[in-house]
């Protein structure tokens, strides 16, 4: 529990409750945390003297800034260097403050902004005739409504799992090297691209070149990280995980958080209502002021003067995909869910696919800040990535159906 601390705001406020009923108080601070899982804009009420307690006083304290209520607690491209809206705030008594019990550095997962994709149907491949076999047939896909990650999963988000993770007992190892559970490669923190440490007793963010990367896209995350993370958010948010860590098998109609299938991804990448766009971007075209790509040389859009040369999610304010996505074109490429197979789109079910029910690579989507154009493309396939492999130009998103 943090120490007991008086501010001059603080003690006019308990001032101010003596008078009226003698009762603790909560001060409104900013979260970090909160504010980065709507994008910056909402904040979350934190514990202000180790009290969870609070009383009906909040419209008389709001002008002393204090306020009422509970505490809430890849194979191809350009330059691969290593390569070969959400609900609720976290479990009770896991906010700032709390959670001793449960290990140290525990903290809480919040989980970030995300968009809805109503259910329709799409045309799914190649429609420009561009790219490679595995992209065609274009196909006919109908989709249940689901919600998507407006972002790719944060440095930030993902050390946050992963200490709530491990205050739980559910990481075997955690490392300067490593995080692994289920018997399997989390994420290679020892990576020189991972932007994320081991203290000794918990996991923290980097900082590089004056910039600090919690609003970066993590990398070095395997398949099983990825999935991991699906379900230690759907756990902290009291709804029912969708994968089975013995397996790995889905559960879709579980109302936990999983990966997009490649169609989930593609529909929400490209899709406009009527048509197919040729990226990510809400364009058929990609240049620097839009995506973080390679073109002819790297964006590099912070002017990092080693790899990795991403840019925190969002960055491209004005480069959505038609239903409010970020970043599906470059930065880096994203799980999906899907096994791949170069001939599955010939065999594939018409309403929510899948992909196969095996196979030795995931597949993985959107290119990122060191692929080309030609990778980058909403259509385009990537089926070189072996799910226990942490390439550092591989990070993901989330969805849940609705």
């Amino acid at each position: 529990m943090k120490p007991f601390m008086f501010s001059k705001l603080a003690l006019l406020c308990v001032l101010v409750l003596a008078g009226l009923s003698g009762t603790g108080i909560v001060l409104g601070i900013p979260s970090s945390n909160a504010a980065m899982a709507e994008g910056g804009e909402s904040p979350v009420i934190a514990d202000c003297f180790g009290s969870k307690a609070a009383f009906g006083c909040q419209a008389f304290l709001e002008p002393f800034g204090c306020q009422g209520g509970e505490g809430e607690g890849e194979g191809e491209g350009e330059g691969e260097p290593g390569e070969g809206e959400g609900e609720g705030e976290g479990e009770p008594g896991e906010g700032e403050g709390e959670g001793e019990g449960e290990g140290e550095g525990e903290g809480e997962i919040i989980p970030g902004a995300m968009v809805s994709v109503e259910a329709g149907s799409f045309e799914m491949g190649d429609s420009f005739a561009v790219g490679y076999t595995d992209e065609l047939p274009v196909h006919t896909v109908t989709l249940s409504a689901y919600v998507i990650g407006k972002y790719e999963v944060t440095n930030q988000e993902y050390a946050d799992a992963l200490n709530w993770a491990n205050g739980r007992g559910y990481l075997t190892t955690a490392s300067d090297a490593r995080a692994d559970a289920y018997d399997a490669l989390l994420l290679d923190v020892g990576s020189s691209y991972c932007q994320i440490t081991w203290t000794g007793s918990q996991f923290v963010v980097d900082t590089r070149e004056g910039y600090s990367m919690a609003e970066h896209p993590v990398l070095c995350v395997t398949w099983y990280g990825a999935a991991a993370y699906c379900n230690w958010l759907s756990e902290s948010q009291g709804l029912t995980p969708c994968y089975n860590t013995s397996t790995w098998a889905c559960t879709f109609s579980n109302n936990g958080y999983h990966l997009p299938t490649a169609a989930q991804w593609e529909r929400a990448a490209a899709w406009n209502g009527s048509a197919q766009l040729g990226y990510g971007n809400g364009s058929d075209s990609i240049n620097c002021d839009n995506a973080n790509y390679y073109d002819t040389t790297y964006c590099n859009p912070l002017g990092f003067a080693s790899y990795p040369y991403t840019s925190p999610v969002g960055y491209y304010t004005g480069a959505s995909s038609p239903v409010g996505c970020f970043d599906m074109s470059g930065n880096v490429w994203e799980w999906c869910h899907d096994w791949y197979s170069s001939t599955y789109y010939s065999t594939s079910p018409g309403t929510n696919p899948a992909g196969p029910a095996t196979g030795a690579n995931r597949e993985v989507r959107g290119g990122s800040c060191y692929k080309g154009a030609f990778q980058c493309r909403s259509a385009n396939r990537n089926g070189n990535a072996p799910p226990d492999v942490a390439a550092d130009g591989r990070g993901f998103r989330i969805v849940r159906t609705s």
